[in-house]
């Protein structure tokens, strides 16, 4: 039985930038018919294993991941890792080796999105890594099982040239939302081929690719509407932007899940 998974979602208890509790998460990821959720904050476990607590009274299922913060290549999502980093940025290789100890499994996230320079492409373009022509991938990126192929917060261009890239090296792809809020929960998800009931079935699922994806919804079609909204956000204030938001939200959400 089909299995869905949003496998990249913040609450605001672990990540300053987020604005949902995990209740508010739980209760969205119900509402838009998620089989499970993964909570991803940056950094910190500390909001994942409540929600997994909480989640066992609920139907969904939540799984604990972090959203490290590496030197080199921006942020990763690491699955099966039970840790804090307060330290971080750290650096990929120790993350890889603490991962390979623990059994967990690593993916770059939004590896192509451009807003913010924590990704793969930063990465790529300072090492003058030519991945459209390369045969092989740089040593230090070997350790990953994989990209976020399908990231909320990227548009569809930036979404295709990580599924272009994982395709050339034959790595795995996911699929999250990156929600922040609950508007975006559910929007990318990764539909596992069977139930999962806990962490380590997780991983596992991730190591095989027992998966494909299956809701790949963009917030923003291109990186003009992403700049655009981003300004408009930094400038209102108040009922203004309160305003603002529910007003981008009912047009965002004109898509039935």
């Amino acid at each position: 039985m089909p299995f869905l998974v949003d496998l990249h979602t913040h609450t605001s208890e672990s990540s300053a930038c987020a604005s949902q509790s995990v209740e508010e998460l739980l209760f969205r990821a119900e509402a838009v018919g998620l089989d499970g959720v993964a909570v991803t904050d940056h950094n910190y476990i500390d909001a994942a294993l409540k929600a997994q607590r909480l989640g066992r009274r609920r139907r969904i299922k939540v799984f604990v991941g972090v959203e490290v913060l590496t030197e080199e290549i921006g942020d990763v999502l690491v699955y099966g890792l039970r840790q804090n980093f307060p330290d971080a940025p750290v650096s990929l290789r120790r993350l890889a080796k603490l991962a390979e100890r623990e059994g967990a499994v690593m993916f770059a996230a939004h590896p192509f999105r451009r807003n913010a320079r924590n990704g793969l492409w930063a990465y790529i373009e300072e090492s003058k890594f030519d991945w459209r022509r390369a045969v092989e991938l740089p040593e230090l990126l070997r350790p990953l099982a994989g990209l976020e192929t399908y990231n909320g917060g990227a548009t569809p261009q930036e979404n295709a040239d990580a599924a272009l890239f994982a395709a050339r090296y034959r790595l795995l792809g996911i699929a999250g939302s990156d929600a922040h809020g609950s508007l975006r929960v559910g929007w990318c998800a990764t539909e596992f081929e069977y139930e999962l009931d806990d962490d380590g079935q997780l991983v596992q699922a991730l190591k095989i690719g027992r998966f494909k994806l299956t809701r790949i919804q963009s917030e923003f079609e291109s990186e003009v509407e992403r700049r655009a909204h981003l300004k408009a956000v930094a400038g209102l204030r108040g009922q203004e932007l309160i305003d603002y938001m529910q007003n981008w939200m009912r047009r965002k959400q004109r898509r039935v899940y």
